[in-house]
């Protein structure tokens, strides 16, 4: 089995805890290409990887240390290193199933722009993208409905960030698809859209085989990012993706709006219950694209019932981590 065909982009930061667990499970893929992104760690991770590709004569695994960039920056300086037809990412902290991973094989010698790989999906490829299509695809990622008539029976992505995919990289450079370094939170949703919407062709694969850890202490950690910014950025570019490949009526841009509005203001009551809320504009949204609890969400939030709020995202969060018997609990893709 021969991966010759693909790289694996790797961005660490400060990961000296888990960084073997990583190394040595890449090292079992055979003639895969993987770039370590060093985002300017200061503890241990360099001289580890370093040492492991050394000791064990990996030719094709390189380190680079372009300083501190933030993820977004560090996957783009990988994907500007990569030589091969196809590229993946892969998170520091997580894992690849490597014998799921290895019946990929064949696929990796075919033509696609865009691979998904996750349990959620049916194996199909399609090379006849409508827009409604690219639409549907992009609502889920934001988790609104879509009531298009389709042929395909994959209407989601695996999940919306970049792992447990695969992209060309003819397709990433022709389009200049790159991830947005001016967007904290939510630069890998932004990432695929621009790819969905690009995409002359996808491919799905029900393999599972990227084990995603959720660090349980870290659940509820402060929001540090400035979430009004990040909202402005975020919405910018994603309405431009949108609306330059005419993907969205103006009833569909403020459903879009909308869902931001109650994701990032819920972000601001968890980071800091006083905070002057993002203004609401629900004149001419199309509500039947929103679901039912975030409309409950809308309800609370334009009522002033902050501390309502909070208590059921965190109630809902500790809900999903209470019964884990590890601090790293596992989620498959």
């Amino acid at each position: 089995m021969r991966f010759e065909n693909l790289s694996i982009v790797v961005p660490v930061y400060n990961a000296e805890k888990h960084i073997n667990n990583i190394l040595i499970n890449l090292a079992k893929i055979p003639d895969v290409a993987v770039i370590m992104v060093d985002d300017g760690s200061n503890d241990d991770t360099v001289f580890k990887i370093e040492q492991f590709i050394s000791n064990n004569r990996l030719l094709k695994w390189r380190l680079i240390k372009p300083g501190h960039r933030g993820a977004s920056g560090a996957r783009n300086v990988g994907i500007s290193e990569v030589k091969t037809k196809y590229v993946m990412f892969v998170d520091a902290d997580d894992e690849i199933d490597i014998d799921a991973f290895l019946n990929l094989e064949n696929l990796l010698y075919k033509d696609f722009d865009f691979l998904s790989i996750g349990q959620v999906h049916v194996n199909e490829f399609t090379d006849n993208l409508s827009d409604e299509y690219r639409k549907t695809l992009i609502f889920s990622m934001l988790g609104l409905k879509s009531f298009e008539k389709l042929d395909s029976i994959n209407t989601k992505l695996s999940c919306p960030g970049p792992v447990s995919k695969v992209y060309s990289v003819d397709m990433l450079n022709e389009h200049s698809i790159h991830f947005p370094e001016e967007v904290v939170h939510g630069e890998d949703l932004l990432f695929n859209a621009a790819v969905v919407s690009k995409a002359k062709s996808i491919m799905f694969s029900s393999e599972s085989i990227y084990l995603y850890y959720n660090n349980v202490e870290s659940v509820s950690k402060a929001i540090r990012y400035d979430v009004v910014k990040n909202h402005f950025n975020f919405m910018d570019i994603l309405l431009s993706i949108c609306e330059c490949n005419e993907l969205i009526s103006q009833k569909d841009k403020s459903a879009i709006k909308l869902i931001c509005e109650i994701n990032d203001n819920t972000a601001l009551i968890l980071q800091n219950s006083k905070a002057t809320m993002i203004p609401f504009y629900t004149s001419d949204a199309n509500f039947r694209l929103v679901k039912r609890r975030k409309i409950i969400h809308l309800l609370l939030l334009k009522c002033g019932m902050k501390s309502i709020i909070k208590k059921i995202v965190l109630n809902n969060r500790n809900a999903h981590y209470e019964t884990s018997n590890s601090l790293r609990e596992v989620q498959r893709y």
